[in-house]
């Protein structure tokens, strides 16, 4: 496993590649970084420069992917390439600088170069744009001519890397003191071979400190390049004298720049760790292209400065220093050994392999929330099924009946309270003897009528409303927060993986269908209180009351025959059907208040509802997008593997589409997959467990 990133340290690094191949090494190393930390910006304290004597070689990324990766452009910057090229007049200002003795009394950049540029090659010689043509002296002359751009252009790189030392411990990474340099390229053209030592030795006057590191990446295989005897010539040339200046008692000695006579006189070795590397490796005999051979070289950069093995590589090539020097033939002459290396992490296919089957287990997890396995429930039995838990019967399951079962007077509902007052009344009403007992009868039932509608009558304060109907004002809330309670509870069924009918989409197709059920329901109640006139007052009460004790006096007032008998029973028969007519009315007006504002109030309740659904179903939505966003995501980074797998650019051994989905299926077989995809998805669930792929972004 890799340390923790509050573990880690990084140092700065300045990249140099010299010629095409550096500018292959240096592009797949950016590629890299944008793989590992997302984009380049993302690790400044990393660096490049590309040097080439062909004007238009870093306008080009030598990739067969393009200019960019990953959206990001990867071309060099204007501050991060040098064209050294030489025009024609700069050549004949330069034939007419060698022509001239030297007018300082100490040796001129002049001199030097006078001192290895044969002098019929100079005459050949138009100009320098189109690269070093393969010529050693051509590839060499271009750097002395171009020595102050090249010297400026590294130290502005260098000084990019500087001064982020809090954006890096941001991320978990402390910056170690000292300066990693790499520098790539081939030996076999004209601009690497020809200039390689002196790009070391510039290196070595101006960032020569212990605690700086410089080391070279050198490609000696002329057949990767068209296998021409110069190009031999160029290598035999260039590791001779490589071999020459890493040996001890040798002394390195150029000058450049006219103007301000640059003068270095070095007896270290150019680098400290020297790498020649060639297309076919020492173990399996694999004959590597060009393409590839700069990946691993690439790779291998990169393992040095940005990846979890840096800080192990670092400390074994610390120890492993003192050896690359041994003594030679010559008594007590020291001779630096050359590095060379194998990159099992670039030829083994197996991270890729399962990078692609995790990939694929990512996307059917997705898959999985989205459509279940095989589910596909009518969500008109879902409806049903839900609807069970609203009661047995559609009566059951409305609103206002939920309500009123919800409400209670001293422990009683209002039905039984009504029916045990009303019942009381009548028994009283049917005693009657008497005028005297009709008389009683009238007042009292007038002042508990009173009092029982009282308990229904309407009113903005609790203080003026009646009792029954700021109970179910009060069971309004009680009634939302248990529907939606049902509701949600139910959405988590569906979307709980061990669930028979899990999947987003079933939990969608359910929240459509409850949606319209209940938005039916609200139009119902909404046509019941249309057709109802509103709550009565205690006015309406009132009216109601005089026209009943106007039929009651009339009752009192008839005569017996001819005015002559009394006819008590006959009036106590009226008064008693008159009564209970009185009776039934105040109960009706009662029970319609009553049922009025269950209604209203449930009305209200259904409203509520209605947008808490609606409130899911966007959620619902907005996750679908998202998981069908991931999962889109997952199946483009598949295609990408795919595509990458056969890729020349990449390295990495080519390996069957069935190896992935051999591996797919070790993770995920088919027997299991339920299980298994319940189970990760159950961990995800309880925070237990993270299952992250590749890292996806959703705008």
């Amino acid at each position: 496993m890799s340390k923790s990133k509050e573990s880690q340290t990084i140092q700065r690094t300045l990249c140099i590649g010299l010629g095409g191949t550096g500018r292959d090494v240096l592009m797949q190393i950016r590629r890299l970084i944008i793989d590992r930390y997302g984009k380049l910006g993302n690790l400044p304290v990393v660096s490049f420069v590309h040097i080439d004597a062909d004007r238009g070689a870093s306008d080009l990324s030598g990739l067969s992917t393009g200019n960019t990766y990953r959206g990001e452009n990867i071309l060099f910057t204007p501050a991060e390439r040098v064209t050294a090229t030489m025009t024609s007049q700069e050549i004949d200002q330069l034939v007419g600088g060698l022509e001239q003795q030297s007018e300082f009394d100490r040796q001129s950049p002049y001199d030097h170069i006078r001192s290895w540029l044969p002098p019929q090659l100079i005459r050949n010689v138009k100009a320098i744009e189109d690269g070093a043509g393969g010529i050693r002296p051509v590839g060499r002359l271009s750097f002395f001519h171009n020595y102050r751009k090249i010297k400026a252009a590294i130290e502005t790189a260098e000084n990019r890397t500087r001064g982020h030392e809090q954006v890096m411990l941001g991320q978990g990474f402390g910056v170690e003191p000292g300066l990693n340099i790499f520098v790539a390229g081939s030996l076999c053209g004209g601009t690497g071979s020809g200039m390689f030592l002196d790009v070391a030795y510039a290196l070595r006057h101006a960032y020569g400190d212990i605690e700086n590191k410089l080391v070279g990446y050198w490609v000696i295989s002329p057949e990767l390049y068209g296998d021409t005897p110069g190009m031999n010539a160029n290598v035999y040339a260039a590791l001779k004298e490589l071999n020459h200046y890493a040996a001890s008692n040798t002394h390195f000695r150029a000058c450049y720049d006219p103007q301000q006579l640059v003068t270095i006189d070095e007896e270290r070795p150019p680098f400290d760790f020297t790498y020649v590397l060639s297309n076919r490796t020492a173990t399996d005999y694999r004959i590597l292209d060009k393409n590839k051979l700069c990946n691993v070289i690439a790779h291998k950069i990169f393992l040095d400065f940005g990846d979890e093995l840096t800080s192990v590589i670092k400390s074994q090539k610390d120890n492993f220093k003192d050896k690359l020097t041994r003594l030679d033939n010559h008594p007590r002459r020291n001779v630096q050994r050359y590095l060379t290396f194998g990159l099992a992490k670039i030829y083994s296919p197996h991270d890729r392999i399962v990078l692609m089957a995790l990939t694929k287990v990512s996307q059917r997890l997705v898959n999985f929330w989205l459509k279940g396995i095989g589910q596909s429930p009518d969500p008109g039995l879902l409806l049903d099924r839900f609807l069970l838990k609203w009661g047995d019967s559609s009566a059951d399951r409305e609103f206002p009946k939920r309500l009123q079962g919800m409400i209670k007077d001293n422990g009683k509902p209002f039905t039984q309270t009504i029916k045990a007052w009303s019942s009381k009344i009548e028994q009283k009403i049917g005693m009657v003897q008497k005028a005297e007992d009709r008389q009683q009868i009238v007042q009292q039932l007038r002042s508990a009528t009173r009092a029982q509608f009282h308990k229904v009558q309407p009113g903005e304060t609790d203080d003026v409303r009646g009792e029954w109907l700021t109970h179910i004002q009060k069971a309004e809330a009680q009634l939302i927060h248990l529907l939606r309670n049902e509701i949600g509870h139910f959405f988590g069924e569906l979307l709980t993986p061990s669930h028979s009918d899990f999947s987003l989409n079933s939990a969608r197709s359910w929240l459509e269908a409850i949606l319209t059920y209940t938005g039916e329901y609200q139009r119902g109640l909404e046509e019941y209180l249309q057709a109802r006139n509103g709550l009565s007052t205690q006015e309406n009460l009132d009216s109601q009351w005089r026209d009943f004790e106007r039929r009651l006096q009339d009752i009192e007032e008839k005569k017996g025959f001819l005015g002559l008998l009394d006819n008590n029973k006959q009036k106590n028969k009226d008064f008693q059907v008159e009564v209970s007519q009185a009776l039934n009315a105040t109960k009706k007006l009662i029970q319609d208040n009553f049922d009025y504002q269950l209604h209203k109030t449930a009305l209200a309740v259904a409203n509520e509802v209605l947008s808490f659904i609606r409130s899911l179903v966007s959620e619902a939505s907005w996750i679908d997008q998202l998981l069908v966003s991931v999962e889109s995501s997952y199946k483009k980074r598949w295609e990408d593997l795919e595509r990458l797998n056969p890729d020349d650019i990449t390295g990495e051994a080519l390996f069957s589409p069935e190896d992935a989905n051999t591996c797919y299926l070790e993770f995920l077989p088919e027997q299991n997959e339920k299980s298994i995809l319940i189970d990760i998805s159950g961990k995800i669930l309880t925070e237990k467990f993270v299952f992250i792929a590749i890292p996806i972004r959703v705008k």
